[in-house]
């Protein structure tokens, strides 16, 4: 089964895609990029499942809202748009924070979790590496040089800060840098991003479902915090490293980051 198109949920248009047949995996980009992070995984996981990938507003091909909006509202109403009651989640950077508050604010939609370089808002424990990398990210955005920003965040988030982008796979940097390009070019709405309430990092042992966390090897050092610390709030969690990876670790080695896919959702279907 194959389906795409764009939805008209909570007054702006969501692209989204939907292929493959059995229980649905919701995947969940991360920022600035969009939903074809996903193009492998997709390839790879409806052979079994039905996967629905959608970029969020403002993103890829969605529009913007031009009123207050909130993501999670916007992901509850794609599925309520979709038919789709309840799916695990596969979060990506912000993506796996997204899932997890929608694990903490709408249970009854999360059937498991699977978080990859998750981030935590307000984790206070900022590497020097990421200090440095965001006071240069900061210059050039007043500077209003793209191509140097699309350099920048190459080397920060693909190659990470303890390797160089001459050191990459070609491919994944393009891939990644023409994500970037795309959604700094498009237009932007009025409206305003609308936070959740509870802040993650205080109710994560409210997330009472099968979670894996999987985290990278050359990334930022506070990711492996986080992950340690997500690890040790969620009841059911695992944690899993990709080794010789860095941030975008399902770009890098998506045939690691699949077998922990696959394993983690084989043991969830064996718990049900």
């Amino acid at each position: 089964m194959y389906k795409t198109g764009m939805a008209q949920v909570n007054g702006t248009s969501l692209y989204y895609e939907m292929v493959g047949e059995g229980k649905p995996l919701v995947l969940v980009h991360g920022f600035p990029i969009d939903s074809r992070m996903w193009d492998k995984q997709v390839e790879f996981l409806s052979k079994n499942y039905q996967v629905i990938r959608f970029d969020m507003a403002g993103l890829g091909q969605s529009a913007s809202h031009n009123n207050d909006y909130s993501i999670l509202e916007d992901i509850k109403a794609l599925l309520n748009y979709l038919h789709i009651e309840r799916a695990t989640f596969v979060g990506f950077s912000v993506g796996g924070n997204i899932s997890l508050e929608l694990a903490i604010h709408y249970p009854n939609l999360v059937e498991s979790l699977i978080v990859a370089s998750a981030s935590l808002p307000g984790w206070s424990n900022v590497s020097e590496e990421k200090n440095v990398f965001q006071e240069q990210l900061n210059v050039l955005y007043q500077e209003g040089d793209l191509d140097k920003i699309v350099e920048l965040m190459c080397k920060g988030w693909v190659a990470g800060p303890f390797r160089n982008v001459s050191d990459m796979d070609p491919e994944v940097c393009d891939h990644f840098t023409s994500m970037v390009r795309n959604s700094f070019l498009k237009e932007r709405g009025k409206g305003k991003l609308l936070m959740p309430e509870k802040k993650t990092m205080e109710f994560l042992h409210e997330i009472n479902v099968p979670t894996l966390i999987m985290e990278s090897e050359y990334d930022f050092p506070e990711f492996r915090e986080m992950a340690a610390f997500m690890d040790e709030h969620i009841s059911d969690s695992r944690v899993v490293w990709i080794p010789g990876t860095a941030h975008m670790l399902n770009l890098e080695n998506p045939e690691l980051f699949h077998n922990h896919l696959m394993e983690f959702l084989n043991m969830s279907k064996e718990k049900g």
